[in-house]
């Protein structure tokens, strides 16, 4: 699955949790909108922010990336993290966010409100929200929850986007 190619808008449902800087590994590329994802193992030293395209099991969702932080800015789509783990740090940002979907066995719907979905990766319009674990290969996303009958009517985000809480435990409804 293709991964983000540019920052993608963060839709809040609901009122925010909390907002905290997280170390970034080593060169990691990322993008606001992006989910925050700390590494659980791999390439990426266990602990730090990494690209969210391709997530592990002992990987943590721990929020949506905001900004930069500390004086970093962005000079483009995407920012770069230096070649020193923790050198950047970004901006976590907890509460609940409209995901899409996953498709086939994996897509949402009214039958997995309140329940815990999982992160799916990414593609160019943002993260994805799966109704299984595929067999415990991805790590838990959040708890979905009810979405407005009016966001099926066309309505931005759509309908194949459902509210997830990420991180409840942090201020996530």
């Amino acid at each position: 699955m293709a991964g983000m190619t540019g920052p993608v808008k963060k839709i809040r449902y609901g009122v925010e949790g909390e907002q905290f800087a997280q170390g970034v590994g080593a060169s990691q590329v990322l993008y606001p909108g992006e989910v925050a994802l700390q590494s659980g193992s791999g390439s990426v030293t266990a602990g730090y922010l990494k690209n969210a395209a391709s997530p592990g099991a002992a990987d943590l969702v721990v929020g949506m990336l905001g900004e930069p932080t500390g004086g970093a800015y962005m000079l483009g789509p995407s920012i770069t993290a230096g070649t020193v783990d923790g050198e950047l740090q970004m901006e976590v940002l907890t509460g609940t966010f409209f995901i899409q979907s996953g498709t086939g066995s994996d897509e949402l719907s009214a039958a997995t409100n309140n329940k815990t979905v999982y992160y799916g990766g990414e593609n160019e319009d943002g993260p994805i929200a799966c109704a299984t674990s595929q067999g415990s290969s991805l790590p838990v996303l959040g708890v979905q929850r009810p979405q407005d009958p009016s966001i099926a009517g066309g309505a931005l985000p759509g309908e194949n986007y459902w509210p997830i809480a990420i991180r409840p435990d942090l201020g996530g409804t």
